[in-house]
């Protein structure tokens, strides 16, 4: 779980390093993952039967592969014109617009306590928008914006992943990024993409590591871990960002900027130990 939370840290880093149009690096991750997890699928028979390819499943795999790969474009245009640190931290509000889904989408009942960790996030992100410097609020408006876009895709496509329940993780992953190649085929734009042997890398690390590798470390780390090491291990994506984006960017955070991360995390955290603790009465129950 450490492995994959701290390669998903440095997504931002290769994503910028690149030097390519979002719309190219979604599409160039697209076609890398879907070789690299066709290979891993066949040759470890992770393959479906034909019995289990339903028409429910495909309108899942479809609606879940579009707001995957939509989540991703938006993701990495927030990196661009936010910064990869903050926008790491914005992004992962995901379960608390997964609580406000839930309860739209899924007519779930909304607890007051996620109700007010909903607020306090809300709080953190606001304080974000409003530090720093003020001429370049427009900017960073936008980018706060297309990180809450990406929050809300993601958030999306794992609803309408959990309920494929015939299908193995690495293969509904598969089947999402063969989704993102035909989608983006459209929008890959072959005079902007800056093909070079100094940067050709990184989307060759993001398709292969960032897609291939961490799919498989993920989906395997959440069937191994228990919730406890997985709300902990959590917290390593946006810290890791945070760091890369110092050292690698001189990332300079005001003090305004730095109370917001501090509450979204705080509300994070609080959020996470909850579910823990739900989770350690009902084995106790058991």
């Amino acid at each position: 779980m450490f492995i994959a939370m701290f390669i998903s840290g440095t997504i931002g880093y290769f994503a910028l390093e690149s030097q390519q149009a979002s719309e190219n690096i979604v599409f160039a991750r697209c076609v890398i993952g879907t070789i690299f997890l066709t290979l891993y699928v066949f040759i470890f028979k992770k393959y479906p039967s034909a019995k289990d390819i339903t028409l429910k499943t495909c309108i899942g795999l479809l609606v879940g592969g579009v707001t995957l790969v939509f989540n991703w474009l938006f993701l990495f245009k927030s990196y661009i014109e936010l910064s990869m640190g903050l926008t790491t931290v914005i992004y992962n509000t995901q379960p608390f617009i997964l609580i406000i889904l839930g309860s739209v989408l899924l007519k779930e009942r909304l607890k007051l306590e996620h109700f007010m960790l909903v607020a306090v996030s809300f709080i953190g992100l606001t304080t974000i928008v409003l530090g720093g410097d003020i001429q370049q609020n427009d900017i960073k408006i936008t980018g706060v914006v297309n990180a809450m876009i990406a929050a809300t895709l993601y958030a999306l496509s794992t609803i309408y992943t959990k309920k494929i329940s015939n299908l193995t993780p690495t293969f509904i992953a598969l089947c999402h990024l063969l989704i993102g190649c035909f989608v983006f085929a459209s929008f890959f734009d072959i005079d902007d993409f800056n093909l070079h042997i100094d940067n050709v890398h990184n989307l060759i690390v993001l398709g292969l590591v960032h897609t291939g590798f961490m799919y498989i470390f993920l989906y395997g780390a959440y069937e191994k871990s228990n919730v406890s090491s997985l709300a902990i291990m959590s917290f390593i994506y946006p810290l890791v960002a945070l760091i890369i984006d110092v050292l690698a960017y001189n990332l300079v955070l005001t003090e305004t900027e730095i109370s917001g991360v501090f509450i979204i995390l705080l509300s994070l955290i609080i959020y996470n130990s909850l579910n823990y603790l739900k989770a350690k009465r009902k084995l106790k129950n058991a």
